[in-house]
């Protein structure tokens, strides 16, 4: 398998658990639940659990079909991400945010996959909550959008957002600057602006006011 999805689920129990308890819950529950047991060892259906202490814990192998989301097929074309906790009446913590932000940037740039391809288990089971009502559909990926979002060569363009405006400037090509340099280097007119690198694919998700194309 080849994912070209990332999905985020809660557990719907209580985040504060200790990891080990919390893990031979899922453990057990998936087990009897008839999920195949992974090349790991483990019957717990996601591919990593991120618990209520901010710790990671992989079960599945990222090329191995996961038992997290049946609809449209997506266990065959994604990987699985829970959170331990009910998040339909907390939301998570800073650790698990900060954990899945780096597990998020991590597996979008291992295996190609685009912010706009990072989804609640909700989007595809809409008879459900998951990942809790208290979070919006592009919580997750909001998380990594202006912090490392993927480059495709030659699509990748520039965005750059002038400290306290509302404008958003696209730098077209494919224009080699790190993330958070001063665009004064580049720019003279653009002082005091931070950068923020995304592939041209995802401009339409942006909430532009204003919008004006220049030229390297």
């Amino acid at each position: 398998m080849t994912p070209h999805f990332l999905i985020v689920h809660h557990s719907f129990t209580p985040k504060d658990l200790p990891a080990n308890q919390a893990e031979n819950s899922f453990n057990n529950t998936h087990k009897n639940r008839g999920f195949p047991v992974s090349s790991m060892g483990w019957y717990v259906g996601y591919h990593y659990v991120i618990y209520g202490n901010g710790e990671l814990r992989q079960y599945r192998g990222d090329k191995e079909i996961g038992a997290h989301c049946k609809e449209q097929s997506m266990n065959f074309q994604s990987l699985g991400i829970c959170l331990s906790g009910n998040f339909d009446t907390e939301i998570p913590n800073p650790l698990q945010t900060e954990t899945l932000r780096t597990l998020l940037q991590q597996k979008s740039a291992e295996w190609g996959i685009a912010s706009a391809n990072i989804y609640p288990h909700r989007k595809f089971a809409p008879y459900k909550s998951c990942y809790g009502t208290k979070l919006a559909d592009d919580w997750a990926r909001n998380l990594i959008v202006s912090v490392n979002p993927i480059n495709q060569g030659e699509n990748r363009a520039v965005i750059i957002k002038k400290q306290g405006e509302p404008a958003l400037y696209i730098l077209e090509g494919n224009v080699a600057l790190p993330f958070g340099v001063d665009f004064t280097t580049y720019q003279q007119d653009f002082g005091g602006a931070t950068v923020v690198e995304l592939a041209s694919f995802e401009f339409a998700k942006l909430k532009i006011s204003v919008m004006k194309i220049v030229k390297a």
